[in-house]
Order: C-alpha cells, then sequence, then structure tokens
C-alpha cells in the first residue's frame, strides 16, 4: 500500500519485462543457428498470415494498415523456420517504430519473382532511421531509438537467418517518411 514500495514493484516489473525479451530473442538467435535447413516450397501468402497472427496483438498492431496483393503464384523455396524469424522480426519492427498520429499508417508487403531469385519487400511510413544509424542497423544491441521497448537483436537476427538461407537484405529510409527493407534470395 505504500507509495514507494507500488514504484520498485513497477520498476522490477519494467526489468522483468525488458529481460524476458532479451532472453526471447536470443533464443530465437539460438534456434535459427541450430536448427538444421529445411529447403521446402513455400507459399508467401501463408508465411505472411502466420506472421501477421503472431504479431497482431501487437501495440498499435490494429490501427496500422496491411497492404499485400494476394497471388497464389507467390510461392518459393526456402527454409520455413528461418523465413519465419526474418518476417516476425521486420513485421514487428514496422509496427513498433510506426508512426500512428498520421493518417494512413500502412505496411506495404510485396512479392517478386526476378529470374531465380525472389524479393520481398516490407515498406512503411512509420518513423524511418536516421543515415547515421542505417549503417549500424544490424550491429548485436544497436538501438537507433530508445523511445521504444526493444532489445537490438532483430535486425541482428534477420541477417543472421539471411546468411543461413543465402540471401541479402538491403534497407533504404528516411526520418519520418518511413523504411523499405528489401530481401533478396537467391535460387529461390
Amino acid at each position: 500500500q505504500e507509495e514507494k514500495a507500488r514504484s520498485f514493484m513497477s520498476m522490477i516489473e519494467e526489468r522483468i519485462k525488458k529481460l524476458d525479451l532479451v532472453i526471447g530473442d536470443i533464443l530465437s538467435l539460438s534456434r535459427s543457428k541450430k536448427i538444421d535447413l529445411k529447403i521446402e516450397e513455400l507459399d508467401f501468402g501463408k508465411l505472411l498470415d502466420e506472421t501477421i497472427t503472431d504479431i497482431r496483438f501487437n501495440k498499435g498492431a490494429s490501427a496500422i494498415h496491411l497492404e499485400y496483393q494476394r497471388d497464389p503464384g507467390h510461392v518459393f523455396r526456402s527454409d520455413y523456420n528461418q523465413m519465419k524469424v526474418i518476417l516476425n522480426n521486420l513485421m514487428t519492427n514496422a509496427v513498433k517504430y510506426h508512426n500512428l498520429n498520421q493518417p494512413n499508417p500502412y505496411i506495404r508487403v510485396s512479392f517478386k519473382r526476378v529470374r531465380n531469385a525472389v524479393e520481398i519487400a516490407i515498406q512503411d511510413n512509420g518513423q524511418g532511421i536516421s543515415k547515421e544509424s542505417l549503417p549500424k542497423i544490424f550491429d548485436m544491441f544497436y538501438r537507433a531509438s530508445s523511445g521504444t521497448e526493444g532489445t537490438g537483436l532483430g535486425l541482428y537476427i534477420v541477417q543472421e537467418a539471411l546468411s543461413k538461407i543465402k540471401g541479402i537484405i538491403l534497407v533504404d529510409s528516411l526520418v519520418g517518411k518511413g523504411s523499405t527493407f528489401k530481401i533478396v534470395l537467391d535460387n529461390a
């Protein structure tokens, strides 16, 4: 009942939540590194649906419009677990670093086949990333924004998962305008 005790309990709860996030990300990284690859045919639409189901309860997710042109031809060959980790982290970031105070917050997802490669882009009109931060965003524990919860492991995990399936990631971002993360998978 004491105000001081309630304040301490609140601080303890916040630290526990932060530790839980770090442990969850470290477990995800560990799983990603240890699981053997199983290359199989994947339906991108279904993979995206599963990802949306996983993140739909994240703070602010329901206020963001998702744009994706569903096509039964959006099929490619890759590892399900690695792709799930990649999409989960990228979509979670697109929600987490969004600007919900604008008229039309959106996340636009596209799938394109270019010969034997597949390009998957996730674009948002969120906060964006500063030019100074861009070279460091894939570093372990680097956080470009201190205003949101995060461990600084998400994009590092994405890059590690992509290296396992021989993919690359490109990013284009402007502060206040949003970001586009493009994954390129060869022989997919």
